[in-house]
């Protein structure tokens, strides 16, 4: 599953991105929000973490 360590967030996004890219980590793939995101970088992501955990469900119910 992709996950942004905080080392790994841009330090130049502002803070309220940097909150919504630590939350994504923790919350289901539906929860996920990128329009929230004030930056296209931070939208981007959000965005691979998204697609990631999508498809980490599909694996877990077998649909490669």
């Amino acid at each position: 599953m992709l996950r942004y360590a905080e080392h790994q967030i841009p330090s130049h996004l502002p803070e309220s991105d940097k909150e919504l890219i630590r939350k994504a980590n923790y919350q289901r793939y539906e929860e996920i929000d990128t329009c929230k995101a004030s930056t296209e970088e931070a939208r981007a992501i959000l965005h691979d973490i998204e697609v990631s955990k999508y498809h980490m469900d599909e694996c877990r119910c077998g649909m490669e």
